[in-house]
């Protein structure tokens, strides 16, 4: 079922619940959610969803900022904050917390750009941190306590016990620092120092090339962003042994059209979008292993992929 109202959204689907740092998704149990767009049917401002459709009791918070997940992300139960966390470019990154309101206490742990890294540890009741493993590229690793408080993770372990200690007391920026990350060229990097994402920020927002690579140094995805800090243009991203997987194209921000790639290099599926805003309705190409056209279809205008919309079948890929 899928009802609009005014320039929100209003989803209704089956309770899930994934409580893991690793994903780069953020799930908590809901049923019924308010998806805010704005007049161009981009996702800006607080997307809030509740446990039922009576809208009584709030289940979740995520913020958007142009299509992305941008900013505090929480989860609630029963009233309480269940989990706290936070998206950069739509992927989980830093502090994430799982709060216990019955037993064992809190849940500690750090997640790089969707991936838990470093030192995990839980608080409880008494206030005594208890070591909950060391993890390295989103897996826990065999290292002990104090082997992974020396490893390549220490910045981010000490970091993470810092915040917590003085009772998750936020990172605070100097003028100068909050300055350098708002404007100028910004360089990301993997916990052993290589190079992950160079872009470059005007006025807090990403604007021009973007590029991100993976840990062995080759690209994993290029895109590029308007002056007013929207995607647009064509945009990339290959896998760990540089075959492109897919490809997209963006204009002010909206996505107009998306390629997936197979291992082979060969086309999987073409999807193509036509119209504007709510009226926009996509046509499906799909391919064969050798890169031979097998199908098109073309579906009705929809607002979201959680429930399949109407379908017709397009003769040469267009809707008759």
């Amino acid at each position: 079922m899928l009802l609009l109202k005014a320039t929100s959204i209003l989803l209704m689907f089956a309770p899930l619940v994934v409580l893991g740092a690793n994903a780069d998704d953020f799930f908590c149990r809901t049923t019924y959610c308010v998806i805010p767009y704005d007049g161009q049917g981009i996702q800006n401002g607080l997307e809030v969803c509740y446990a039922d459709i009576d809208k009584k009791e709030k289940a979740k918070e995520v913020t958007w900022k142009n299509g992305l997940r941008q900013g505090p992300a929480r989860c609630f139960e029963k009233g309480k904050i269940k989990i706290e966390a936070n998206f950069e470019k739509n992927r989980l990154h830093g502090l994430y917390v799982e709060k216990d309101h019955d037993s064992t206490g809190d849940h500690h742990m750090r997640v790089i750009h969707g991936r838990q890294e470093g030192f995990a540890f839980s608080i409880d009741r008494e206030k005594k941190m208890n070591f909950r493993g060391c993890w390295q590229d989103g897996a826990m690793s065999e290292l002990a306590e104090k082997d992974c408080l020396k490893g390549d993770y220490g910045p981010y372990t000490k970091q993470v016990l810092a915040e917590f200690k003085a009772i998750k007391e936020k990172e605070k920026l100097s003028a100068a620092e909050e300055k350098a990350r708002r404007d100028g060229p910004q360089t990301e990097k993997f916990p052993d120092g290589s190079v992950r994402a160079q872009y470059k920020n005007k006025n807090g927002q990403t604007v021009g090339p973007y590029q991100e690579f993976h840990r062995n140094g080759k690209p994993a995805a290029e895109r590029n962003y308007s002056s007013e800090g929207k995607l647009d243009g064509e945009a990339k991203e290959w896998n760990e042994q540089g075959v492109l997987k897919k490809r997209i194209v963006y204009k002010a921000g909206i996505k107009t059209s998306e390629t997936e790639f197979r291992d082979n290099g060969q086309p999987h599926l073409f999807v193509i979008w036509e119209g504007e805003g709510f009226d926009r309705s996509p046509c499906l190409t799909y391919y064969f292993e050798s890169g031979k056209k097998q199908s098109s279809e073309c579906r009705l205008p929809s607002l979201s992929w959680y429930e399949p919309p109407s379908r017709r079948i397009c003769l040469l890929g267009r809707g008759r």
